[in-house]
């Protein structure tokens, strides 16, 4: 169903990443930060590294906000 949100918990832990709210040219995703996000988590959705989300997004450090809209490249 189109706009359903899916909480879909990481093996061996009880955090959870909502899925992306768009994807644009290229793969490109976009990620709303949700509660209860974490960067490690949002990596391990997307298969994409830290460091790529950090390069993608200028920030520098592993905190992200609620409701901060993240820019994921492609895996």
């Amino acid at each position: 169903m189109v706009g359903q949100r899916l909480r879909i918990p990481l093996v061996g832990s009880s955090q959870t990443v909502s899925p992306p709210a768009a994807v644009l040219k290229g793969g490109q995703h976009r990620h709303q930060v949700a509660r209860s996000d974490t960067l490690t988590a949002i990596t391990a959705c997307y298969g994409v590294s830290a460091i790529a989300i950090k390069l993608a997004n200028n920030i520098t450090s592993n905190n992200v906000m609620l409701g901060q809209t993240l820019s994921i490249p492609p895996a």
